[in-house]
This record gives C-alpha cells, structure tokens and sequence, in this order.
C-alpha cells in the first residue's frame, strides 16, 4: 500500500523520472492499493500515479486521489493515472473531493483486458481530458462529479454501463463511447445534454433526469425506461424546443412509462404560458404507456393565469409525442372515460387524454 498525504513531485528533463508514484507486482496474489493527494510529474509524456502487476492472477487494484495528478507540459501521450493489469480481478479508480488528474493522451487509462473496471467521480472530484476502459466489464459511476472538462470516457465491450449516484451531474451524451446503459439511481440527478448512443437509458425510483441545461435537448439513440417513482424535470422558458424548453427526444428505441412516474414541470427565467401556448416534451418513434392516467405531471411549478389549465395529451403518429398545452378551464373536456384532473397546485391539469394525430 502507497499512502502520500503530502504533495509529491518528480523532476523535468529527458532524463527525469517517468513515474512519481509507481507500484509494482509480479505476484497471483498481491493486491495494490494507492491513496494520494497532489502528484506532479514534470516530465512530458510520463506517468503521475502507475500501477502494475504483470501476473495472471486474481488481483485488484485500487487508486483513490484527492489532489491535481498531473505530468509535463507538452505531453501527446503518457497518462495522469494509469494500471496495466494481467488476470482477473478488479480495478478501482475513484476520483474524491480534490481530485483533478490530467494527461497527455489520456488523463486515466484502465489497462486490465481480464478485470472488471470501475471508475468513480465523487461530489469535488474530476479529471481533465479522456478515459479509456478496457477489461471484461466497465462501470463508471458519477456521484456528483464534476464532468465539465471531460471529453470522452470509452469502454469496449456491450455490457460496460454508466450510473449517475447521489448527487447532481450535468453530463454530455458523447462523453460516454460504447456503453450499454445510462441508469440514474436513488437520489441522483442527470441533466443530459447532446446525443447519448446507448442501449438503454434508465430511471430509478427515486432519480430525475433532465434534459440539456435550464432548457435544452436530450437526445437518446435507443430505449428510455421511466420507473415508478423517477422524475422527468422538465423546465419552459420559451416555446422553442430544445432551446427554450427541455425536449427529450428518443430515436432508435421506445420511450416506456411506467405508472407512478412523475413530470415535474416550472418556468424557468422568469417565463409563464399563455392561452395556446403547447410544449412538446416527449418525442419518441415509440411512447408505451401500460396506463396513461397514472402518470403525475406535477404543475406547481408552472402555475397559470385565471382561466387557464394544463391539458396533457399523447399523440400518436409516425413519431409519438407527450404534449402539454395550455387551454381555457371552460373548455370541451375529453370523454368521461378519460381521467380529469382539475385545480391548481401538484395536479393542476384541465385534462389528459390520448388520440391518433390525423395526417
């Protein structure tokens, strides 16, 4: 086990060393574990923090930064953190209030093909640049990290996933290469901005997802599950989809509702809707719905002048959409035999129905 609490630095120069903290094994049965704050490497293309066992065993690896990881200026190649692993195993890589690695061509590289990978962004934490992942699984799992100033986190097999924890994470959909799912667990929050190509997208009980940044666009190439119990923040500033107001929109795949999951609509920027005004904030080339009706769009957030009501409607066409729009409280109403909602306040609807768009 390497522990340095105190900032460590290795000199510039061709000659300089081309690693500051280095672990070494050649053992089926050593673990390694490294925990630092601030390590700086000053020579260009060299490694901040290297791990390596060269045996074919059944052995982890586990790094946790808290400080700036960094290697020489000019650098193409060489890594802030790196692992170069044989065998199975684990490695761990977690990013923890402090931390802020970066690199040349990339700022963390996973080197273990046999071993399941995981690297974890906590609330203070980050790293500048790109990550690659190759072992036999790759999970990332983002609670509260700062995602601002990454490029791209790669993986390379079907099964590697993305999970947004505790906390809020405002993400891009191309920072995330050859995942299979994107999953907002228990008490996470996901504003998802771009294109996100993965198999499935997921909302927990307990999770929100939001789409781009106070609005924006998500776009998501495959299927959308929202669970009883996720939320979907949508925010309107504006009547321009994507724009000024959160659209998400799901292509490739079908967008799932299940019974007990909430919309949470507001105004945002000071914005309020008038008579006429709609919003379409689900488009999708498919919307399953078991049962419309219990969906809860919560309106609280977006309340209206006298006279006016929320209406909520699902269009089906050659591409679904969840439309919201506003409408006069007196107006004609769906048939009975559709759930009515009226009042201001969580459930503020004047009604919800679901038709066939005519061409």
């Amino acid at each position: 086990m390497i522990t340095t609490n105190a900032a460590v630095s290795s000199g510039g120069g061709y000659n300089g060393s081309y690693r500051t903290v280095y672990a070494f094994a050649y053992s089926t049965t050593s673990d390694i574990t490294i925990s630092t704050s601030d390590v700086t490497n000053q020579r260009a293309n060299s490694r901040g923090i290297y791990a390596v066992n060269n045996a074919n065993g059944n052995t982890n690896v586990d790094i946790t930064v808290s400080g700036a990881v960094s290697i020489g200026a000019g650098s193409t190649i060489g890594y802030g953190v790196a692992v170069q692993k044989q065998g199975s195993g684990t490695i761990n890589v977690t990013l923890d209030a402090g931390a802020d690695v970066s690199g040349g061509g990339d700022a963390i590289l996973f080197g273990g093909a046999s071993s399941a990978n995981t690297l974890t962004v906590n609330a203070g934490g980050g790293f500048t640049g790109s990550a690659r992942m190759f072992g036999a699984s790759n999970d990332v799992v983002i609670n509260g990290g700062d995602m601002s100033n990454v490029t791209t986190i790669t993986a390379n097999l079907a099964n590697d996933a993305v999970t947004i924890g505790a906390g809020t994470t405002t993400v891009s959909g191309s920072q995330f290469v050859n995942f299979e799912t994107f999953t907002v667990g228990a008490g996470g929050t996901a504003n998802l901005n771009g294109t996100l190509n993965v198999n499935t997208v997921s909302v927990d009980a307990g999770g929100t997802l939001s789409a781009g940044a106070s609005p924006g666009q998500a776009n998501i190439v495959g299927d959308l599950d929202l669970g009883a119990g996720a939320t979907t923040l949508v925010e309107l500033a504006g009547l321009i989809a994507g724009t000024q107001y959160d659209q998400i929109d799901v292509s490739a795949g079908t967008a799932s509702l299940a019974s007990g999951s909430t919309f949470d609509v507001d105004f945002f920027g000071g914005f309020t809707a008038g008579l006429g005004d709609s919003f379409d904030i689900l488009v999708a080339d498919s919307i399953s719905v078991v049962d419309f009706n219990t969906i809860t769009f919560d309106f609280s957030g977006a309340l209206l002048g006298a006279g006016l009501g929320w209406h909520v409607e699902l269009i089906d066409s050659t591409r679904d959409t969840l439309q919201i729009s506003v409408v006069e409280e007196s107006a004609e109403l769906p048939e009975p035999s559709m759930l009515l909602l009226f009042g201001a306040g969580a459930l503020g609807i004047i009604g919800m129905r679901r038709r066939r768009k005519t061409s």
